[in-house]
């Protein structure tokens, strides 16, 4: 509740949404020419998933917290960290909506999702590795699948020994 403006209700709003609303109820009183708005939103936002540090960190719009920061803040990537494919969990319009946002393009500063708003959520999805149970890197996946190989032509070696006798 406001001196002159009563009530004003920003859940769901954008930062641009509260300022030109503030600045309309406050242009029936003053110059709109004359006033300054700095709407300061303060909150939380969440990285789950192929962090190090899994958490709720604080955030606010004067900061401008990005997305590379966040997982920063969460200690980084896994080995396993899809920085492909990171999802992000947003309201927009009273509705949460999930995003997804590639961490290595080069155009990543341009996206709409590149800052943190209070109450994001960031995923970072495992790699396919990790979900199929495969190695770390290419070199471990292969020894793996080779190993695997070997296996499968040592039950048939021994099948064709068995069935001779």
């Amino acid at each position: 509740d406001m001196p002159l403006l009563g009530s004003v209700f920003v859940n769901g709003k954008s930062i641009q949404e509260i300022e030109d609303e503030l600045y309309d109820r406050l242009g029936e009183y003053f110059d709109r020419d004359k006033l300054y708005i700095d709407v300061v939103v303060s909150g939380t936002f969440s990285v789950l998933g192929e962090v190090q540090k899994p958490g709720v960190y604080n955030v606010n719009n004067r900061t401008k917290t990005n997305i590379l920061e966040a997982i920063t803040r969460a200690g980084g990537g896994t080995i396993f960290a899809n920085l492909e494919e990171v999802q992000i969990l947003r309201e927009v319009e009273g509705e949460y909506k999930i995003f997804y946002i590639d961490l290595t393009d080069i155009n990543i500063i341009a996206s709409p999702f590149f800052h943190i708003q209070p109450q994001d959520v960031i995923y970072i999805r495992p790699l396919s590795q990790k979900i199929h149970g495969l190695g770390t890197n290419t070199f471990s996946t292969f020894t793996q699948i080779l190993g695997a190989m070997g296996s499968v032509a040592g039950v048939i070696s021994t099948i064709i020994i068995l069935t001779r006798l």
